[in-house]
Parts: C-alpha cells; structure tokens; sequence
C-alpha cells in the first residue's frame, strides 16, 4: 500500500463495500461492511460456505476459524456470504436459518468447531475466546457480526 495525499494505491485487487447483500432468500441475508477479496481455504474458492465464520491468513486465504488453534483466532474475520466466493460480511448484521444459538442477546464466541460461532465460550486449554458479536434475535436467527479485536488464550 502506498499513500500520497488523497490517493492511495493497493497491489492487488480490494474491494470493499457497504451494502444490503442478500446470498439466499430462503436462508438468509447479511447488511454492513462486505469485502471481496483473497481466496477461499488453501487457495480453494470452491471451499467457501455461505453462513460459516473464516479468518484471513497471510497468505490471503480465508481459512475456517477454531478456537484451537491461533492462526485461525486472532486475525481479521468474515461471515462467508456466497458459496464458493471469496465474499465477506466483516461487520454487520447477518441472519442463516443454520444458526441455532440459545436465547436473544448473548454473546457470540470463535467455536473449537472448524467454522462456527457459538453461545459458549471455548474452555480448553490452549483455546481462544474471542467475541465476535451478538445474538440480536434467536428466533430470526440474526446475529450482530463485530469480531472484537482482542482474544485471550486459556491455561
């Protein structure tokens, strides 16, 4: 990256939007802060599932998260919104009839299961708890999706 006054110049392609980006009436829509760029798990578009919760590696491929393991907790994360697109929800409001959380307002936790979230924070040792939103209304299953940007490693 590389600045001078107002203009700013990316290697690459980035794209960033915010937007009311709707990937499937039956299931589900997302409405905040969207990116498209990287690419889908081991460099893998076709590995992305709309719904599932991914943090960015360096070298630019969205990889599941899980609370197990630090490549996959502590970086930027996104809320895949496209089957086998690299299309993230990175802040917002996002709604999956797959979601199955307990009760309107809890927190939301990185799961030690490979592309979740869950209402229970991990409790392993050598696991990361890291909030990344909120149950905003269980029975629409909508969450409000902001990854806080600190994490604690448990012992």
């Amino acid at each position: 990256i590389s600045a001078s006054g107002d203009n700013h110049t990316f290697g690459g392609v980035l794209q960033a939007d915010q937007q009311q980006y709707k990937y499937d009436t039956t299931t589900g829509a997302a409405f905040g802060d969207i990116v498209r760029f990287g690419t889908g798990p081991g460099g893998v578009d076709g590995d992305i599932v709309a719904g599932e919760l991914y943090c960015l590696d360096s070298d630019q491929h969205w990889e599941k998260v899980d609370a197990n393991a630090s490549a996959t907790s502590i970086g930027m994360l996104g809320i895949a919104i496209a089957d086998n697109t690299p299309e993230f929800l990175i802040k917002g409001i996002i709604s999956d009839a797959a979601y199955a959380f307990s009760a309107t307002g809890v927190p939301l936790y990185i799961s030690e299961t490979a592309g979740d979230a869950t209402d229970t924070a991990p409790t392993t040792n050598g696991a990361y708890v890291r909030v990344v939103g909120y149950l905003i209304n269980r029975l629409t299953r909508t969450i409000f999706f902001d990854p806080d940007k600190t994490w604690v490693e448990l012992s």
